[in-house]
């Protein structure tokens, strides 16, 4: 990507194009971040990520990180779950 500015105006030229495919086949190696700020979203989570590890066919599996955001703790505490999850 290469910006430049022409007249005031911003234009953004692409340098290269990736199929998305292949762009992402390594994703799931670095794992998923869930920000939850809200403790009921907790249940919701564990019941999904239940949910897509016994339907997972050949998807890749990576590490789930949950960043926990209240007031009443000393900023963002982040948990990585023991086991990994399906991730595309």
């Amino acid at each position: 990507m290469k910006a430049e500015l022409e007249a005031d105006q911003l234009k953004l030229l692409a340098q290269g194009v990736q199929a998305v495919d292949a762009s992402v086949a390594d994703a799931a190696t670095m794992g998923l971040k869930i920000f939850v700020n809200d403790q009921a979203a907790v249940r919701s989570i564990a019941t999904r990520l239940d949910e897509v590890s016994k339907g997972a066919g050949p998807r890749g599996r990576g590490p789930v990180h949950l960043v926990l955001i209240h007031p009443d703790l000393p900023g963002e505490v982040e948990i990585s779950l023991k086991d990994e999850y399906p991730l595309n």
